[in-house]
């Protein structure tokens, strides 16, 4: 039997080996170990999700992305499908016990 690999078998245990030192060397505990507690996160702001600062930069992500989205081609032709199957009214019925 032989083995074919789409790329040599010393790249493949290249990635083999650094796959597995990403995972035992990047866990969580080991991050939080690592990460000194003087340093203050950036973005910390973002966790008030009902805040009005936050919501202003997902809003402003969200105008970026639709953007990005709706000038594709194959936008237009995707969401009519998507509002075809969620306004059917085929749908599965909800089965309820009695």
């Amino acid at each position: 039997m032989k083995l074919t690999f789409a790329f040599s078998p010393n790249r493949f245990a290249s990635f083999v080996a650094a796959s597995f030192a990403a995972l035992v060397f990047f866990t969580p505990t080991t991050m939080a170990q690592t990460t000194p507690a003087a340093v203050e996160d950036p973005f910390i702001w973002l966790e008030e999700v009902l805040g009005e600062k936050p919501l202003a930069w997902v809003r402003e992500r969200n105008a970026d992305s639709n953007k990005v989205l709706t000038a594709r081609t194959e936008y237009a032709p995707i969401k009519a499908q998507l509002l075809e199957v969620l306004n059917s009214k085929d749908r599965i019925p909800a089965i309820s016990r009695r």
